[in-house]
């Protein structure tokens, strides 16, 4: 089981990865200061600076990681009061998130294969036992756990995947690529999926929010946002949300990307958001270019109609 929370005292926590888990030396400080939420979720695999690293499943069936029962989701004060507050007052310590499966920063040459990973999300209302609170206006909750989350991290592969019912993601990639002109010889990105399941996700099936050269193969991206309802949903709540971002300083770019064969059906949102705003291509327009072939989209006509196209500026498509 997974999604480990620790209870953070109003006066505030500092001790290591090593107290809370029983490992010596797993030195690395966890320190939460005094006003923060009165729980904080810990990440079950995570990685900084690292050039190599595999998580394969092996065995006659897929292993399934399955996240704790009860897990605890939104904004809430030390005292475990539920909070709310309009965008423009947003305050991060505020927010108590669920660890993901894998969460990987400034790494390279990451590989995870044959694995469910099982989110364990239904909200209380729906008869689940992950239970929700407090709120960021218009954006509902955009706390909780990613299977599988890559910043700033390149050549990495996904293949025969199961990530399904998470409280935020099934997989979110940010590369930290940028404006080619201002920037000069960056290595490629160089995200592989291949038969993988990204769905019944609460925010999105797979989050591109930054990178060069992506490859989707024979994927699923269905069902996102149908689990929950009210408080408990995760705008967009899409299939594939493509969203450039920025690395603090620069604006990111999501460029040349490549799918082949994948699913949108009956997701809460739309089943591909692009928006395209920060995407710029030498020229310095305002367009993002991804081939695309072999989409099915079904919507609220259960409608099935292979698609072969390019998109192009910002697109929605539902």
């Amino acid at each position: 089981m997974a999604g480990k929370q620790i209870d953070i005292p109003p006066k505030g926590l500092n001790t290591t990865y090593g107290a809370v888990f029983g490992y010596p030396a797993a030195n690395e400080a966890i320190t939460y200061p005094p006003g923060w939420a009165h729980k904080a979720g810990l990440e079950l695999i995570g990685i900084t600076g690292v050039d190599e690293f595999m998580v394969i499943g092996v065995g006659k069936t897929m292993p399934v990681i399955k996240y704790n029962d009860g897990l605890v989701v939104g904004y809430f004060n030390s005292k475990g009061e539920p909070v709310w507050f309009p965008a423009s007052e947003y305050q991060q310590n505020y927010g108590l998130s669920v660890g993901s499966f894998l969460d990987a920063k400034n790494c390279k040459n990451i590989a995870v294969e044959n694995i469910a990973i099982d989110g364990n999300n239904t909200p209380i209302s729906a008869g689940g036992k992950t239970f929700y609170n407090g709120g960021w206006d218009l954006e509902l909750i955009q706390k909780g756990a990613t299977g599988t989350s890559f910043l700033n991290t390149q050549n990495v592969t996904l293949k025969k995947l199961d990530i399904h019912h998470m409280t935020l993601d099934a997989v979110l990639f940010q590369d930290f690529y940028k404006d080619t002109l201002a920037y000069k010889n960056q290595p490629l990105s160089n995200l592989y999926i291949s038969d993988i399941k990204c769905d019944y996700n609460r925010r999105q099936g797979f989050s591109w929010c930054g990178g060069r050269k992506p490859t989707v193969m024979n994927s699923t991206f269905n069902h996102t946002g149908t689990t929950t309802s009210g408080i408990a949903g995760g705008n967009p709540a899409a299939g594939l949300d493509i969203e450039p971002e920025a690395d603090g300083i620069s604006l990111l770019l999501c460029v040349d990307g490549t799918f082949t064969n994948f699913e949108f059906i009956n997701n809460k949102g739309c089943g591909l958001v692009n928006d395209g705003n920060t995407s710029i291509i030498n020229k310095g327009k305002n367009v993002e270019i991804i081939s695309m072939s072999g989409m099915i989209f079904k919507g609220s006509k259960d409608q099935k109609k292979p698609y072969t196209f390019n998109l192009q500026g910002n697109t929605i498509l539902s």
